[in-house]
């Protein structure tokens, strides 16, 4: 371990490990036989934010071991006047043995860890506050004699506490309670580290993985994409790595497949969940298995983390979000009228394969009416997706994103989601096919003519957006020329 930006950074052993060496420092200092360590060594103490006790702590520490610990206020250097903290980096890399930085962007922490040469460690950032953490765990240690299967419960609101004690916690094997308001909760990669063992298992260890396949559990294919399209965007993954982690995460949400298919369409909540835990566990391994065959574990390198862009005005963020979502209900309007026409068209089996191959929701309508193997069609749907949920996912992820590993993942999927659910279902007999066709409901659907007016309006509002966001972002870069010059 070279920096310690985070409390996800450290494995339990090496957690274990500084807990231990801790121990023995302090145990060293109160008999008065502190070692040098540090001696000859130098410590660049960069304080954006305020600060008494954790100033105080890494003074006296790094004086106590030898070093020299050279407290700056960052408003009184050149990046407080403009510089780029990338020039700053290379500055105090060159003069200093490592650095403490407390300040408010995490992502500006990870900046400077990667570009100034030298060991960073986090002092405090909005996200993350590993050293507090260490000291409170030392101190827990130190009056319970143990950590392993404690209690921790933490009470106010998630910030960078609630993040660092949540990990923290559990790599010393505590159960953890999280009590916040519901406006104020833990950091989404933080909620989603019980996902990163599975990606590490594609072959991403990125924090951001985590989040991703948690979104994609709970909110299905369209979030799930764009939760990966941003973490390329913002630096936190690469377009391989979000490549990686589609498979596994593009799939229908858990209300979809539960209510929508299994409790409307075949008539069995319980049916619902079988499907849906079938989904997931084939998303899970075809990802896995393709990440081996294609060389991607172990291969992949973060990057470099973009300067920070101008955000966008309320204004803005409406309009784009508008416009992402009339794109989608576009798709789904084309398809789901193609779907229906070969539904009307096309002999019955002829037709349901169709409607499959064109629109998730429809194929599954179309199955559940099928008679026999309802719901071993409806598995095959859902597995398929359709080209219309490709076609979205498409639309979301940035030009980067190749998507292949998604394409190859959907041949790959759909017979291990139809061997999972044929093994989930009790007793794995065909009556339970068969007993669901009668309770069967149909679901509503808008008349041709009136689909097609809703498509067109839907295709006018986003050229219409598209229009508005281009002449707004020419205006932005006008004016940032304009401003430079």
């Amino acid at each position: 371990m070279k920096h310690l930006l985070k409390m996800s950074d450290l494995s339990p052993a090496e957690l274990t490990h500084i807990l231990d060496v801790a121990d023995q420092l302090k145990a060293d200092c109160k008999a008065g036989r502190t070692e040098p360590l540090l001696a000859g060594k130098s410590v660049a103490l960069l304080f954006s934010k305020a600060s008494t006790r954790t100033r105080t702590s890494f003074e006296v520490g790094v004086y106590q071991m030898g070093g020299l610990g050279n407290y700056m206020n960052t408003a009184e250097l050149q990046a407080g006047r403009g510089e780029p903290l990338r020039d700053t980096a290379r500055v105090l890399g060159r003069y200093y043995d490592c650095a403490v930085w407390r300040t408010y962007r995490q992502r500006d922490l990870e900046e400077l860890a990667e570009l100034s040469g030298i060991p960073v460690i986090n002092g405090l950032t909005d996200y993350a506050h590993p050293c507090q953490v260490l000291a409170d765990l030392m101190t827990i240690r130190e009056r319970r004699g143990t950590l392993a299967g404690l209690k921790l419960c933490f009470v106010g609101d998630g910030s960078s506490m609630a993040n660092s004690l949540i990990v923290g916690g559990l790599l010393a094997g505590m159960q953890v309670t999280c009590v916040c308001p519901q406006s104020y909760r833990p950091a989404a990669d933080v909620l989603g580290l019980p996902f990163c063992p599975v990606a590490r298992l594609i072959g991403v260890r990125a924090p951001a993985a985590g989040r991703v396949l948690l979104i994609g559990s709970l909110g299905g294919f369209a979030p799930a994409a764009s939760a990966a399209a941003e973490a390329v965007r913002s630096g936190q993954l690469t377009a391989r790595e979000a490549d990686a982690l589609l498979p596994a995460c593009v799939c229908s949400g858990p209300s979809f497949v539960i209510l929508a298919v299994g409790q409307s369409m075949l008539g069995s909540a319980e049916l619902g969940v079988l499907l849906f835990l079938a989904q997931v566990a084939a998303g899970y391994l075809s990802a896995a298995l393709l990440a081996r065959l294609g060389g991607t574990l172990g291969s992949m390198t973060h990057p470099a983390l973009p300067t920070a862009s101008q955000p966008l005005r309320l204004d803005g963020i409406i309009a784009q979000a508008s416009q992402t979502y009339l794109k989608l209900c576009g798709f789904v309007l084309f398809f789901r009228m193609l779907a229906a026409g070969a539904g009307e068209v096309l002999p019955s089996g002829a037709g349901v394969f169709c409607a499959m191959l064109l629109e998730v929701c429809s194929g599954c309508d179309l199955a559940a009416k099928s008679g026999r193997f309802a719901s071993m069609l409806c598995c095959a749907a859902l597995s398929v997706q359709g080209l219309s949920v490709l076609m979205q996912v498409r639309t979301i992820c940035p030009p980067e994103m190749t998507l292949r590993q998604l394409y190859r993942a959907r041949l790959l999927h759909l017979p291990l989601s139809l061997l999972i659910f044929y093994l989930l279902l009790p007793q794995r007999a065909q009556e339970t096919f068969s007993i669901l066709c009668g309770r069967v409901t149909t679901m509503r659907r808008l008349p041709p003519d009136c689909a097609l007016l809703v498509f067109l309006g839907c295709c006018f509002v986003v050229c219409e957006l598209s229009r508005v966001l281009a002449k707004e972002l020419n205006q932005t870069q006008r004016d940032k020329v304009a401003n430079q010059s």
